[in-house]
């Protein structure tokens, strides 16, 4: 139950603050005035989608803060759990502020959550219904999940067997036309993709070869020039007067230089070291001359035909050996793909039978338990509409049988006949505001008893409705009122006379800027403001005493139920 509404910077309010109760509360006042503002308040706090326009005028944000009592909180429990927010069972709080951007930020119980959650736990605190969402009614797909609502936990789990069936069944589907889309595409490439393959394959390059190749092509290519350096660097280390006798008449010198000092140490050191250095080159440069083969004018032609089939697959395939051998790999496992294809299609249309049987069992199941709610919610229905001056209107569901879809294979239809003789034709056909407005209640009034703690909110849901009808419409809400509270903005006097809490909603000029205000009427202002519904110009005495009257018939009235 929505206890208490504090708003602030919300369109034409600059701040309110307003209590409710448990019943009928109603919301009265002038056309304009702010009555729906306050339902687009409430809206906001259900999760509504956020926009900059609903900031005050001159204002930095919109704040909304509402707070709950007695609300359904056993099935809000493990939706808070799996998100991981703590949940009071007396006591929830949810905040809303819209920024300059247009950007919400939304807390519950001081924890910020997205627009979704919110809208999750709108739903179970809210059931709103504004006028301008009649003609959902008038939708198939809306009639559908009246019908599934009022057909309980039965087809909650059946449905949810047949949904995930059905999107395993569309899975496979489009798996099986990406296969035959990859298969087609496949057949005009397929002898080139083969070609390649074989091809690369009859070359056979290996990573880092082409490198390896190149290096041994520059050796061949300049084998004089090699082959004339390393004689030349043979003969300087080791022919006559060659470093290597050099370095070694130094060392005898520095031997002879240690009997006069530890400090001629280090030269001798470094000399050895030099020794071995020159020694270490030396013998490098034997083993690259003694295993030296580069005159071979044929390996240089074959180095040199490798490399040009290398350059001619980089042409084709890739700009690097590793590109070649990944197309080629890739190329291997499409080549796989269109010789299994066959058999995966084959094995795609068996699991596809067997999950499109199971979905069309699930569905027969869905419609049976759709048709035995259908028996029992078309008399409750007819009974609501007797109450509400449609004593000679017939309610029905009409089902026909659709392919499937996402809920199962039943496409129906609220069908009502009004009156004697005519024939039953689909809501939307035949009902004018008035009588959808009726018709609506009608089916929220069967409905509420399936809501736990449930505020409704009715945003003039008695639009088009007078007279005797009129009446009728108020006596309805008010039953709804007696086990959910609900909160109705309203122009019938009758509805009006028989809420258990009147606020006024006013609008004045302050500072030359415009300001809603809201009220809790006592019982001389409610006849006052009753009165003014009546006549909606200058109350009399009459229309006073006539207000006075509804009042107390109304309370009446409440008293026998």
């Amino acid at each position: 139950m929505l206890e208490s509404l504090v708003v602030d910077n919300f369109t034409i309010i600059e701040h309110l603050e307003v209590d409710f109760h448990h019943g009928l509360s109603t919301l009265t006042g002038e056309t304009g005035a702010g009555k729906s503002i306050i339902i687009d308040a409430i809206a906001q706090i259900a999760g509504a989608k956020s926009s900059k326009e609903l900031i005050r005028h001159g204002s930095d944000k919109a704040t909304i803060l509402a707070e709950f009592s007695h609300f359904p909180f056993s099935s809000l429990k493990k939706l808070f759990e799996q998100n991981d927010i703590d949940l009071d069972e007396d006591y929830l709080s949810i905040q809303k502020e819209i920024k300059k951007n247009g950007r919400g930020i939304a807390r519950i119980n001081g924890s910020v959550v997205n627009g979704s959650f919110l809208r999750q736990v709108g739903d179970h605190l809210f059931n709103i219904e504004e006028q301008s969402k009649h003609q959902q009614l008038l939708n198939a797909d809306a009639q559908l999940a009246l019908l599934d609502a009022f057909s309980g936990k039965k087809l909650v789990q059946t449905l949810a067997s047949y949904e995930k069936t059905y999107r395993e069944l569309r899975s496979i589907k489009l798996k099986k036309e990406e296969i035959q889309k990859k298969n087609q595409d496949l057949k005009e490439r397929l002898d080139y993709l083969k070609f390649a393959d074989q091809e690369i394959t009859e070359v056979d390059p290996k990573i880092g070869e082409d490198q390896r190749l190149e290096e041994k092509k520059i050796q061949l290519s300049n084998f004089e020039k090699i082959s004339s350096s390393l004689q030349q660097i043979q003969t300087l280390i080791g022919g006559e007067d060659s470093i290597q006798d050099l370095l070694g008449q130094a060392q005898a010198l520095s031997d002879s230089l240690e009997n006069y000092g530890s400090s001629y140490q280090k030269i001798a050191d470094n000399l050895t070291n030099a020794i071995e250095a020159v020694n270490d080159a030396m013998s490098e440069v034997s083993d690259v001359s003694d295993t030296l083969d580069l005159n071979d004018e044929n390996e240089l032609e074959l180095v040199m035909e490798r490399l040009s089939s290398f350059d001619q697959l980089k042409k084709k395939y890739g700009g690097t050996l590793e590109e070649v051998l990944s197309y080629q790999k890739k190329a291997r496992s499409e080549i796989k793909f269109a010789e299994n294809s066959e058999q995966s299609l084959k094995e795609y249309d068996e699991k596809y039978r067997l999950y499109l049987e199971q979905a069309h069992q699930l569905a027969d199941k869905l419609t049976d338990i759709r048709k035995k709610s259908a028996d029992k919610l078309e008399p409750l229905i007819n009974s609501e509409l007797k109450t509400l001056e449609f004593q000679n209107s017939k309610f029905e569901i009409k089902f026909t049988k659709s392919e499937l879809q996402e809920r199962g294979q039943d496409h129906l239809m609220f069908m009502v006949q009004t009156n004697i003789g005519e024939k039953m034709l689909p809501l939307a056909e035949i009902a004018s505001g008035g009588e959808l407005s009726r018709i609506l209640l009608a089916l929220k009034s069967v409905f509420s008893q399936f809501f736990e703690n449930v505020t409704f909110i009715f945003d003039e849901i008695d639009s088009g409705v007078s007279g005797r009808a009129a009446q009728s419409m108020a006596d309805k809400i008010y039953q709804i009122a007696r086990s959910n509270q609900v909160i109705s903005i309203t122009h019938l006097p009758q509805l009006a006379a028989m809420s258990d809490y009147q606020y006024l909603i006013e609008k004045k000029i302050v500072d030359n800027r415009t300001i809603s205000s809201v009220r809790l009427l006592d019982q001389k202002e409610r006849v006052d403001e009753i009165a003014q519904m009546l006549t909606g110009t200058k109350m009399t005495k009459v229309t006073k005493d006539h207000a006075m009257e509804m009042l107390e018939l109304a309370q009446k009235s409440k008293e026998r139920e």
